[in-house]
């Protein structure tokens, strides 16, 4: 058959696969007793994403104010958290061009803004080191004032300016994730099939506050068999507004996440492998593991999944005749959350409106 005498032949040959391909799209569940035991899986997320924010930005007196104008930038920090407070509160005025700190007796005085790191700081700091307004409890708010002066008619050309002033809030935070991980023995799942008995089991996985979230999931399967192994995956994840906040410099410190087990899981800390060895995990009835190495980055959002292989679950099951069991598996993240944001203040030149 040539492709002359039949012009469609060779297309055909090519669409041929493609459909053999595109009708392979689903494949059967091939893990044991996925027909009889049933899983439910349930997320509930506690309190705040967004647990500290910056709000009622304004300038006294309004915008717009006077070349060589001393004025007051005001706002407020709210902790929208009703349970933990937001610890090392550091405020930094960092971009303010033009700006002079009020001339008073603090050692800032005549100094611009941007002419060094800290110059003009919150009212209440008199060093030049960072400005600690910390805590912040559960529920309170905190009204920040940095009283400044506005450029003079030199510094602006004599001209109508507007200015942005940009600043920011460090703070301290913890959040952790409590995961229910569940074996199951195999006898039990050969017992309900055949007496054609299915079952549901709860799956819960629950998020603390705060704007990085720690997602944990079980790689490939929706239980665990008794005496076999399982992955558990975690990956940390920005879930506040980004366009206002970031964990800072993008990483999870070295010592900032650790992952706990509880040993009876797996039976002996030699089966569990944890994903590198910059993570070190103890001894005890409860296994924790810390990226005690290493830092762990965050790129578009979030870290690649950190994988922790059970390399043989507990087989009590098995030998003590127990159904299935399940097991609460905690992760927990300690981190520095970045919040920016700005004003514009127009100046308006003196020696135009006399």
């Amino acid at each position: 058959m040539s492709a002359m005498k039949y012009p469609n032949a060779r297309i055909f040959l090519f669409v041929l696969p493609l459909v053999l391909i595109a009708g392979c799209t689903s494949l059967p569940d091939i893990f044991p007793g996925q027909d009889i035991i049933k899983v439910s899986p349930e997320t509930q997320e506690e309190g705040f994403r967004d647990v500290l924010v910056i709000k009622e930005i304004d300038t006294i007196p309004k915008s717009p104010v006077l070349a060589g104008q001393t004025f007051l930038l005001s706002f407020i920090i709210e902790n929208r958290d009703k349970e933990k407070e937001a610890k090392n509160v550091i405020v930094d005025l960092f971009d303010a061009p033009l700006f002079k700190h009020k001339k008073d007796s603090t050692p800032f005085s005549e100094k611009l803004c941007n002419g060094a790191r800290n110059t003009c700081v919150a009212e209440g700091c008199t060093s030049e080191q960072d400005c600690v307004i910390s805590p912040i409890l559960p529920g309170e708010q905190r009204q920040i004032n940095f009283e400044l002066v506005a450029p003079n008619d030199t510094a602006i050309a004599s001209l109508q300016t507007d200015q942005d002033i940009n600043f920011r809030v460090n703070y301290a935070f913890s959040g952790s994730t409590l995961f229910k991980v569940v074996v199951v023995n195999l006898e039990e799942i050969k017992a309900r099939q055949r007496a054609g008995s299915p079952i549901t089991l709860d799956i819960l996985k629950s998020l603390g506050s705060g704007p990085i979230k720690i997602d944990a999931e079980l790689k490939g399967a929706p239980y665990i068999l008794s005496g076999f192994g399982g992955t558990l995956a975690f990956t940390v994840k920005s879930a506040g507004d980004t366009s206002k906040g970031s964990i800072q410099n993008s990483v999870v410190p070295a010592n900032g996440l650790i992952v706990e087990f509880p040993l009876d899981l797996f039976g002996a800390k030699e089966n569990l492998a944890p994903p590198s060895d910059e993570f070190t995990c103890s001894e005890g009835t409860l296994i924790k593991c810390t990226n005690t190495g290493k830092t762990l980055t965050l790129f578009k959002g979030e870290t690649s999944p950190l994988l922790f292989r059970i390399i043989k679950s507990t087989e009590i099951l098995k030998t003590q005749k127990i159904p299935f069991r399940s097991f609460d598996v905690k992760a927990s993240i300690t981190y520095t959350y970045e919040l920016r944001d700005s004003t514009k203040v127009t100046i308006l030149p003196v020696a135009k409106i006399r």
